[in-house]
């Protein structure tokens, strides 16, 4: 058995700031303008942050201790005259310059005091950390910030949000709890329209042909996308169950090289995949059988081949492996995976 190492793709996110927005659709329709600290956009209304983001305050819990201690068995109570203040949003990227993270700007809340809240809560906050997922045009996310709370603040909070922090553009939200719920802030489905990946996406290499990544590298996607939950939990007792509604895909690729110098695949090929959700798929790093080992050390004429496995929502369509070199001398290289 061989350990599945994924790649980091963070490289992908970039340091372009801002970008062209693309064409709205009705169900993602701004439901509000930018608020400020006088005016702040209630919450379940979708605002334009800044950059092409747009923010939505889905769910307010003003004490979320219950909701982390049940998911987190190491779970330390917040200090002393604090709560952990726990606020569920929905991030969506709808500009053309993908993909994006959500790390390139800046979440705060603020109470009456004006200073900025702790948000480093030293527990796991469920469906936490999703800010890291790579979008593409029309990709939501939805994930649980955590901030700890003094209880004398109570009442007053604002959550503060920019999407960019190159272009500014932020909005004020409210922070009280929704008296009904609410309806999330839709996706757009595939490819979009005048999106910097919808020309590779629509036209990726098939399966089983092996594809130049700058001068020395070339990548196959050698078997299609299939269902290993089964094989997965076989590996390694450690192995967990997928989440309810994912299940464990894996997709076969063969790395080859013919470089003047030694050199680890992983170093230099960061990789992703992506469904039509536009939302990029999690990696899973558990033990899988016949993982691909990108860390080793390849000379001219070697290859490296085997499996990368990933977390894919049930009903995903369109699974695409997405590649580029991560000096970024050549864009995304796109790969079919059926």
């Amino acid at each position: 058995m061989a350990a599945c190492i994924g790649i980091a793709v963070a490289m992908f996110a970039g340091s372009a700031c801002g970008g062209a927005g693309d064409e709205e659709s009705e169900e993602t329709t701004i439901t509000a303008p930018a608020g400020d600290r006088d005016a702040p956009v209630p919450v379940g209304d979708i605002s334009d942050i800044g950059g092409d983001w747009r923010l939505q305050v889905l769910d307010v819990i003003p004490d979320g201790s219950a909701l982390i201690a049940a998911n987190d068995p190491e779970f330390e109570p917040a200090p002393a005259g604090f709560t952990y203040l726990v606020v569920r949003l929905a991030l969506g990227y709808f500009g053309t310059q993908d993909p994006r993270t959500g790390t390139g700007g800046d979440i705060d809340v603020y109470g009456v005091s004006n200073v900025a809240l702790d948000d480093f809560c030293h527990v796991t906050v469920p469906d936490g950390g999703t800010l890291y997922n790579f979008l593409f045009s029309g990709g939501v996310v939805v994930t649980n910030a955590c901030f700890i709370a003094p209880v004398a603040e109570a009442g007053t909070f604002q959550l503060y949000a920019v999407g960019d922090c190159c272009s500014g553009g932020g909005a004020y939200f409210e922070l009280s709890p929704p008296g009904e719920t609410v309806q999330q802030m839709a996706s757009l489905t595939g490819p979009q329209p005048g999106a910097r990946s919808t020309p590779g996406r629509r036209n990726p290499a098939p399966l089983g042909t092996p594809t130049a990544m700058g001068d020395v590298w070339h990548v196959t996607v050698t078997g299609a996308a299939r269902d290993i939950t089964e094989e997965v939990l076989a590996a390694d007792a450690s192995n967990k169950p997928p989440p309810s509604g994912f299940h464990y895909i894996g997709v076969e690729l063969t790395i080859d090289y013919n470089g003047d110098f030694g050199a680890s695949p992983g170093l230099f090929i960061p990789y992703g995949l992506v469904d039509s959700s536009n939302v990029s798929i999690e990696q899973f790093f558990g033990t899988v059988p016949g993982a691909i080992d990108t860390f080793t050390e390849l000379v001219a004429g070697d290859s490296t081949s085997g499996m990368i496995c990933l977390i894919v929502r049930d009903g995903a369509s369109d699974i695409l492996l997405y590649a580029s070199l991560s000096d970024f001398e050549v864009p995304l290289t796109w790969f079919a995976t059926s």
